[in-house]
């Protein structure tokens, strides 16, 4: 992993305000269904989709709501 530029070894958080715990785990295991899919951005135009930066998001998060 590289954080400010420097390489580290280690563990790492996989998942943001979820505890790095058995709860936490738990946590993961049983509300998994509330996680976005990443997809690609169907919106973004043709010529856009194979660019280094397009103009827009080339993939975004879906979620399912309640």
């Amino acid at each position: 992993m590289i954080l400010n530029g420097e390489v580290t070894a280690g563990p790492i958080n996989w998942s943001r305000c979820i505890p790095q715990t058995n709860l936490g785990d738990l946590k993961m295991v049983t509300e998994w269904w509330r996680l976005a899919f990443v997809v690609n951005n169907l919106s973004l135009p043709d010529d856009q989709k194979y660019v280094a930066n397009p103009d827009q998001r080339k993939y975004i998060g879906v979620a399912q709501t309640d």
